[in-house]
């Protein structure tokens, strides 16, 4: 693809290069010409580089830059990294030591001789981790005067434990990088978090890479790690980070969006650095900016902005969440109160919820609360039976989602925890919110009325 390194605007004394818009904000792979330093958090890892002595904890939904600035500054270092994702299927703590004994070598090699001579056994460092205890991995018969002597060499697991490994990577720039955090149950969390002190008192380090949601799962298990954990928040940029990406693409491509739409570009992508690249990018390609322009292209209608998220919704969304918001929808069974559908509620919840109530967590009755505004809303009665047929069908929801996301998705972009509900997936929110974005605003007119309300009274400040 051309980027615009060897075709140009204008005459050779005032040349202008031409990009592509795809390529001027990428929505794939790290920006090349957009990309932003994002300078508190490349100094928050600088500091953990020169004193590590906590666990980090890279916090961020999908696309939020994790995956850069870990490779950045640790894939490519003097550590020896073991990188453990977890399982589909549940993992538990000993697939974590396991592998770290795997991929980091551990093992015993024990050399047992018999013979006429007699019998002894002795052991020794060396080899690698084979998980068949006590697989014979050599076999010598030597003959010593009248006597025959058979030597056997076992490749032997011991017990892999949180003893075992301290022994045997203490101070050996070992970083174990633990992926989708949030995955993991209680249990391993529970076990793990109460390992972590020793492991850090060894000098073995670890870098946790979750949702923001998970923030305190650490600590909760075991308070001793209070000051000895660091969070790095990937979600969300700088206002000023946000407005510097799009002047960047702006000044390549030749365009200039007004205050307002720029404003509305920021908001709309809850400041993820994904969501700002993607809207800028269909914003002007509804415009018929596909390349940079020769005369500025000046864009200062902030409904177009509304008209693009609408698309990345309605398109470049729609094959990724459409299945899995029609499964959700569907539950483990056939819905047959026609009242309401207990699932859809809680998908509406997640679009109507802004992040903040999202990432600390929403009750049954959060949704019960708004589902019931919105029946009320629409002309229903508001009688003791409705509340209590509401509240005991979202009840039983949140009981069995868990079991419906696991169940019927690839990817699990909500969870439930100690009864609140948590949002996993930033993007799931966005194409909630905008995919019936009508819908929505027709079936919550009292939030429509609000946010106009806010939205006026924040552009008559002076």
């Amino acid at each position: 693809m051309n980027n615009g390194e060897d075709r140009y605007h204008g005459f050779w004394f005032n040349k202008r290069k031409i990009y592509q818009t795809s390529a001027v904000f990428a929505i794939s792979g790290t920006p090349e010409y957009t990309f932003v330093e994002r300078k508190n958090i490349s100094e928050e890892i600088k500091k953990y580089l020169g004193h590590q002595d906590s666990v980090l904890l890279f916090l961020g939904y999908s696309k939020s830059g994790k995956t850069v600035f870990r490779k950045k500054y640790f894939e490519n270092s003097h550590f020896n990294i073991v990188m453990f994702r977890p399982k589909r299927s549940g993992s538990v703590l000993q697939d974590l030591y396991d592998q770290m004994a795997s991929e980091l070598q551990l093992t015993i090699t024990s050399e047992s001789v018999a013979g006429n001579t007699g019998e002894t056994t002795k052991s020794f460092e060396g080899g690698f981790l084979n998980k068949s205890i006590g697989k014979l991995i050599g076999k010598l018969e030597s003959k010593v005067g009248h006597s025959l002597a058979t030597t056997e060499q076992l490749a032997v697991q011991p017990k892999v434990d949180i003893n075992f490994l301290c022994s045997k990577l203490s101070n050996k720039n070992i970083l174990v990088i633990i992926e989708d955090y949030h995955l993991l149950d209680d249990e391993f969390n529970e076990e793990i978090s109460t390992d972590f002190k020793h492991f850090l008192d060894e000098e073995i380090f670890f870098l946790i890479l979750g949702v923001p949601s998970c923030a305190d799962r650490t600590l909760k298990s075991n308070p001793d790690l209070s000051g000895r954990v660091r969070r790095i928040i990937f979600d969300y940029l700088e206002e000023s980070e946000a407005r510097e990406i799009v002047a960047k693409g702006c000044e390549l491509l030749n365009v200039e969006l007004s205050e307002r739409v720029i404003d509305k570009v920021i908001k709309n992508s809850y400041c993820n650095a994904y969501l700002v690249q993607h809207i800028c990018r269909q914003l002007l390609e509804l415009n018929s900016v596909g390349e940079t322009v020769k005369k500025t292209a000046v864009i200062d209608e902030d409904s177009l902005v509304d008209e693009a998220c609408n698309h990345i919704a309605n398109n470049s969304l729609h094959n990724d969440y459409n299945g899995i918001r029609d499964k959700i929808q569907r539950g483990l069974r056939p819905q047959h109160d026609n009242t309401i559908n207990q699932y859809d509620e809680i998908l509406k919840s997640i679009g109507y919820f802004d992040l903040k109530k999202l990432e600390t967590g929403i009750y049954a009755g959060d949704v019960s609360d708004m589902t019931l505004n919105r029946l009320i809303s629409d002309g229903q009665n508001d009688t003791p039976e409705l509340r209590r047929k509401v509240r005991e069908s979202i009840r039983q929801a949140f009981s069995r989602i868990n079991e419906v996301v696991n169940q019927s998705v690839t990817k699990p972009i909500l969870y439930l925890q100690d009864e609140k509900l948590y949002l996993n997936d930033l993007l799931f929110k966005f194409y909630l919110e905008w995919v019936d974005k009508d819908k929505i605003e027709w079936t919550f007119p009292y939030m429509a009325q609000k946010e106009k309300a806010r939205e006026q009274e924040q552009f008559a400040i002076v």
